[in-house]
């Protein structure tokens, strides 16, 4: 992996975990494209776009000056039948039951909330280069402007999705939050651990949409093992109040993914209460 920052004296103002969850992601997939190892970079550079480019461009991006982020690999490359759908909710190359495919399409929504846009060229066989581009703000951060810290917490928190990059970072922003983490990959595997260690577990976060079994089913069967546990649910898609029936038989509360860690962090503060 190498890193070459070629961009200087500019901010980018956005949700600094929701970000890192873009690059994150983009460098997960970018390694499960390399099964046999390969070279991934990421590269920054000053761009300034002009009216003409914001009018063609599919994406609502205005003339100004952008941090363009480069991240290239040199891993199996995506068909030209898949490219054009890569973005799209759900879509996936992967085998059935390894995924459901949001990791993309969550990197495109923070894209397009940040007011910025990607784009991705790739050959089979010789690899695959996304450009992200971010509006460049012209306000000086100082220090009395900058967003509340995270509160810190501990506990032993049971995160469970089925998404790769869900996993990773929300692992990461717990850790650095304070707290244990269990892993699970879907509700099956979620039920078998706290059926095993639910006098240890403090907290639930669940994902919603999962094969095999969804964060529904899998919450009302953790309820049975110990109706005192605490669960969160997480989603991309599912709204908060579409959760009623379950807020009433004990669900704790409700997180909208990509996490961001300020967010999670007062959320688990109020939950572990």
């Amino acid at each position: 992996i190498s890193f070459k920052g070629n961009a200087v004296n500019n901010i980018i103002e956005g949700d600094r975990s929701a970000l890192q969850s873009v690059l994150m992601n983009m460098g997960i997939n970018a390694a499960h494209a390399m099964p046999e190892g390969g070279s991934l970079s990421f590269e920054t550079t000053n761009i300034k776009l002009n009216e003409t480019y914001s009018k063609i461009s599919p994406f609502e991006i205005k003339a100004g000056d952008y941090i363009e982020i480069e991240i290239r690999d040199t891993g199996t490359g995506i068909s030209k039948k898949d490219i054009q759908k890569i973005f799209d909710p759900f879509f996936t190359t992967k085998e059935q039951g390894k995924g459901t495919g949001l990791g993309l399409s969550a990197v495109y929504g923070t894209i397009q909330d940040h007011h910025g846009a990607i784009n991705v060229y790739s050959e089979e066989g010789e690899g695959t280069v996304f450009h992200i581009l971010l509006p460049c703000s012209n306000t000086t951060v100082k220090q009395d402007s900058i967003k509340e810290n995270p509160i810190k917490g501990s506990g032993l928190i049971l995160l469970v999705d089925d998404e790769e990059i869900i996993r990773t970072t929300g692992e990461y922003l717990l850790t650095e939050l304070g707290y244990k983490v269990l892993l699970a990959k879907n509700g099956i595997q979620a039920v078998e651990i706290f059926r095993e260690q639910h006098k240890k577990i403090n907290l639930v976060i669940m994902d919603m949409i999962m094969p095999e079994m969804n964060g529904r089913e899998a919450f009302l069967k953790l309820k049975k093992i110990d109706n005192e546990c605490r669960v969160i649910i997480s989603s991309g898609f599912t709204k908060d109040e579409n959760l009623n029936d379950l807020k009433e038989k004990g669900l704790a509360g409700f997180i909208r993914k990509p996490f961001r860690d300020t967010e999670l962090s007062r959320l688990l503060i109020d939950t572990l209460k």
